[in-house]
This record gives C-alpha cells, sequence and structure tokens, in this order.
C-alpha cells in the first residue's frame, strides 16, 4: 500500500512507492476487463486445419451489467437544497454533462475496478466539468495510521513515446495544487506546469464500488471469473462431444468394403451379402450429467457474486408473487443496497462540490433511488385495500405509498364531482323541459 506522511517534490519517490501496488492492481483491472469483454482463455486446443469447438460463456458481462442496470437502469433523482432555482441550476450541470451516460460509465469502471474516480473542474462552457477517469491511471497515497485522510494523487497515462502525470497534493495552508508533469520513454520527469486549485477540496473525488474492510480500494463486482473458465470448459466439451457423436452412425456387419455400392437414391447403399448386417450406432447418453453440471456451475458463478440468473427463472416468472420475487433478489438486493450507500455518497458530494464551484450551499443534497425490481401491481393495490378495511392505515397513507399526491387528488376528484353533478342537473333539467311543467322547471333550477 502506497502509505505518505507528505508529499515529496522529488518526482522519482512517488513511483517508486506505487510501483508494485499499481501493477498488481492494474492486472486484476485489466483481467477482469477482458472477461467483461468476452476475451476468455479456449479450454479446449485448436489444432491447425481444425474447426474451433470451443464455447465462450460470458457469464462476467452478464453479472456485471445486472448490476449496472439494478443501480443506474434507471437514473436516480439528485435533489439541491434550496430554492427552485438551485435545483435547476443542479439539473442543467448534471444534464450538460451528460449524467445518464456518465453514470452507467461509472458503473461499469466500478465494478470492474472496485473504485471510482471522478474529476471536477471549472469549465467556461459547462459551469464544471465531470470526467470519468479510467482508475488504472489513478494511485492514491495516505497516511500511514488513517486509510482515510488522502495525502496525494498521482494519475499516470502514456501516448505513444511520452508519458504524462498529474501529481494531486495538498499544500501549504491545506491548499490543493495540481502538478503537471512529463517525460520521454527513458528520459527523467520535467514539471511543465503548476496550480493552486482553488477551493477546499481535491478536484479527484473517489468512492468505493463495494465495501473492502481496511483498504482504500473497493471490492470489485467479479471476485472470481476463473469460475467463468469451468463454465467455458464443460461447455466447449459438450459442444465437442455432440459434434463427433450426437448424429448416428452407420455401420455394416459382415461386409467389406469394396462390397457396398452408392446408389443415385438419397445417398443409399446396396451390399450383395445377403448375411451382412446394417445398423445404426447413437449415444446411449443424452449428457443429462453434464448438463447438470453445467447448470450448476453457472448457478455457483451467480450465487458467489450474489447475481440472478434470470434465464434460469424464465418459466415460473409469471408466478411469482412479490415476496417471491424479493426473496429471490435477496442476495442481489442486499449488494444493491452496500453500493447505493457508497454510490449515494459519492454522487451527492460530487453534487455539492459542484454546488460550491458555482458559488452555492448545496450541503444536505439527497439522491432518490427508484424501486430496482418490477412489482405486480394489483397484489399491491389489494393489500391496501384489506389494511383499509381493517382500519390501521388511511386512504391518504395508502396513496403516497401508490405514488399519488394526495392533495391533487382530491382537488381533482372533487372537480370531477362538480362536473359530473352539473352534467347531471343539465340532462334532468332537458328532461323536465320535455316533460315536465314549468314549476318543476323552476324548483330544479332554484336546486341547481
Amino acid at each position: 500500500m502506497p502509505e505518505l506522511r507528505e508529499y515529496l517534490f522529488d518526482p522519482e519517490i512517488l513511483m517508486k512507492l506505487s510501483e508494485a501496488e499499481r501493477a498488481a492492481r492494474n492486472d486484476a483491472i485489466e483481467k477482469a476487463s477482458r472477461y467483461y469483454s468476452g476475451d476468455h482463455r479456449k479450454p479446449l486446443k485448436v489444432r491447425a486445419g481444425q474447426a474451433d469447438d470451443n464455447v465462450i460463456v460470458n457469464l462476467t458481462k452478464k453479472v456485471i451489467d445486472q448490476s449496472v442496470s439494478m443501480l443506474f437502469g434507471e437514473r436516480p433523482e439528485m435533489q439541491a437544497p434550496g430554492s427552485e432555482a438551485d435545483q435547476v441550476l443542479a439539473d442543467k450541470l448534471l444534464e450538460d454533462n451528460g449524467i445518464e451516460q456518465f453514470m452507467h460509465g461509472i458503473g461499469v469502471t466500478g465494478a470492474l475496478s472496485g473504485h471510482v474516480y471522478v474529476k471536477l473542474m471549472p469549465d467556461p462552457k459547462l459551469g464544471v466539468r465531470m470526467v470519468s477517469i479510467n482508475p488504472e491511471y489513478v494511485t492514491v497515497f495516505w497516511q500511514p495510521d488513517d486509510v482515510s485522510r488522502i495525502q496525494a494523487y498521482m494519475i499516470l497515462w502514456k501516448q505513444g513515446k511520452m508519458h504524462y502525470r498529474q501529481d494531486i497534493y495538498q499544500g501549504d495552508g491545506g491548499l490543493w495544487m495540481i502538478r503537471d508533469l512529463q517525460r520521454e520513454e527513458s528520459g527523467a520527469w520535467q514539471q511543465t506546469a503548476e496550480q493552486v486549485f482553488p477551493f477546499p477540496f481535491p478536484p479527484l473525488l473517489d468512492w468505493q464500488n463495494l465495501p473492502r474492510a481496511n483498504s482504500l480500494y473497493g471490492e470489485s463486482d467479479i471476485t472470481n471469473a476463473t469460475l467463468n473458465d469451468a463454465v467455458n470448459f464443460v461447455a466447449s466439451n459438450i459442444n465437442r462431444i455432440l459434434k463427433f457423436h450426437a448424429h448416428p452412425k452407420t455401420m455394416g456387419i459382415g461386409i467389406a468394403a469394396k462390397d457396398v455400392t452408392e446408389t443415385a437414391v438419397d445417398g443409399f447403399w446396396a451390399i450383395q451379402d445377403k448375411d451382412a448386417k446394417v445398423q445404426n450406432l447413437e449415444m446411449q447418453s443424452d449428457l443429462s450429467s453434464s448438463m447438470a453440471y453445467l447448470e450448476y456451475l453457472q448457478a455457483s458463478f451467480f450465487a458467489q457474486h450474489r447475481a440472478v440468473d434470470i434465464g434460469s427463472l424464465k418459466d415460473r416468472l409469471g408466478q411469482l408473487t412479490n415476496f417471491g420475487l424479493t426473496s429471490l433478489f435477496k442476495d442481489a438486493l442486499d449488494k444493491l443496497k452496500s453500493k447505493r450507500t457508497l454510490y449515494g455518497n459519492g454522487l451527492t458530494e460530487m453534487l455539492v462540490r459542484m454546488g460550491m464551484m458555482m458559488g452555492k450551499d448545496w450541503r444536505g443534497a439527497e439522491i432518490v433511488w427508484p424501486d430496482p425490481l418490477p412489482y405486480n401491481d394489483m397484489e399491491e393495490v389489494q393489500i391496501l385495500e384489506k389494511e383499509i378495511a381493517l382500519g390501521i392505515i388511511s386512504r391518504q397513507t395508502a396513496a403516497q405509498l401508490r405514488g399519488r399526491d394526495w392533495e391533487r387528488e382530491q382537488e381533482r376528484m372533487a372537480a370531477e364531482q362538480q362536473a359530473q353533478q352539473r352534467s347531471l342537473g343539465g340532462a334532468l333539467l332537458q328532461l323536465l323541459s320535455d316533460n315536465g311543467t314549468e314549476a318543476d322547471r323552476d324548483d330544479l333550477s332554484a336546486n341547481d
């Protein structure tokens, strides 16, 4: 772990302190990224001139996409405290920065790497520019006795033969400094610029994807990617077995090859020896044990990564109650709760800092998460109906639980009732106009 008591201006010291830790962490990130993109190790050897029988079942991508969809499939609402104008400004800042695509991006990179980095910089056009930084580029340095006290960030990347670096560190008086450096392939680091970041926080904000004890860096969504290799191995073996043995093979007993004559009738064979036997050799097994083992490995992969294999539930989805659906997703929902806590804290802190950069005090900003699961509305309405009948819940509370604005709905229902009464009165007047006396019409008009 790159522990640091104070930032040192020798450019090589930070490189040496972080080299081993950065290499190990980047190897893990690159491995997860390869699995996510479908670049898996092929379990079966492919000889020259032969077909490739390998089957790649990308469960890693499925688990990560499901996790990101549950977190950001429907965009959460980010609420800025203050006036309506504050909320309008906050919405504009987020929309101008492409907040939906931004959230999906940090969801995927966080799930792969275990950590999220967001850089906030003043921008003359946007006001504040949000940039998601590749976790492979960033190394964090912290106090040896307190992992939460960050001393410096180092952002390191390469373009062609040039190496670029940006050190973000806390200078004199608690001010955060941004120091730019660069070097050629084998040259020494040269400082190219340095500036003071004019706010009481660093331009880089980071948070964990999933909690990891006693560590600044968080946990990736994929902790056992090699189990995906076992799934691919079994699937590939089944594929090869079926390739060679699924179709029946015709065999002849007591026949010489020269005695078999192929006719023009759909490949029919003519055999001269009347005592010869011709029969089909077929597989005696349907590979049920192999298929069961494949399903076991897939289920284990989803279980270890606290995800749900929707494909295994497709025949039962229509029969599931809300309670049953929640129970099946219990582990995934618990994982989602942890991620919402971490991402929620990170995103609200991001909004607070953006507000400060715009001269606004948005401390106390909140994030409102949507329900991640589909529910049977009729089942929920029936439950509320019974609770109202039992007298344990009010109609107003029931309306709020259903997402209705009680006061607005009351006004609308009253207006509809008045309109209905006027319509009924008009119909009665028309009826009396046709059949009633003048006194009846006067009485009805007075009552109306």
